[in-house]
Parts: structure tokens; sequence; C-alpha cells
């Protein structure tokens, strides 16, 4: 039978509704904030790439939903430091 597809069996009509997949994808960001990393901000932050670039840090990771990405922003915050940028890591496919 086809995705939301209906059929009648007496005395009632019968509809089968598809389900959407839920493919998860994650997205690279990296997140730029002030200072430049030391032992205590790479202990906040195991999961990610962090890299020194003229005075900033640079987190470098991925995401895997928006909430995800706004738990990092939090620690950030928490921490003191100010958030700069942030930027979209958008991967080019082969053709």
């Amino acid at each position: 039978m086809a995705a939301n597809e209906c059929y009648i069996q007496a005395p009632r009509r019968i509809c089968e509704l598809s389900r959407p997949e839920v493919v998860s994808v994650s997205e690279t960001f990296e997140l730029w904030f002030r200072g430049e990393p030391g032992p205590t901000l790479r202990a906040a932050f195991p999961e990610f790439v962090l890299r020194p670039e003229h005075g900033m840090t640079v987190l470098h990771g991925e995401f895997v939903d928006q909430a995800a990405l706004l738990g990092a922003i939090d620690r950030i915050n928490s921490l003191g430091l100010q958030l700069v940028g942030l930027r979209l890591i958008v991967v080019e496919d082969d053709p």
C-alpha cells in the first residue's frame, strides 16, 4: 500500500498514514569568543576542538541539533566569556 493511502473495508473507511523518516543530521559550527584556550577552557569543552586565533578561541564541532548549539553557547556565557561570532561550516559534496 502506498503512503497515505485510504481504502474501504466495510463498514468503514481505513486510512494508513506514513510517518516521515526521522533523519538525524548534525551540523558543524565554529564559535568564536574572546580569550585564548588554556587547560581550564579545554577541560570545559572536551568534546570540541579549540584553537587560538588572533587573541580569540575558535571552538569547532558538530552539533546534533539547535539545543546542543545553544548549550555550548550557554557554557561560554556561564564562564564569563564573550561570544563574538558563530559560523555554520558548509561542506560541499563532490560531484
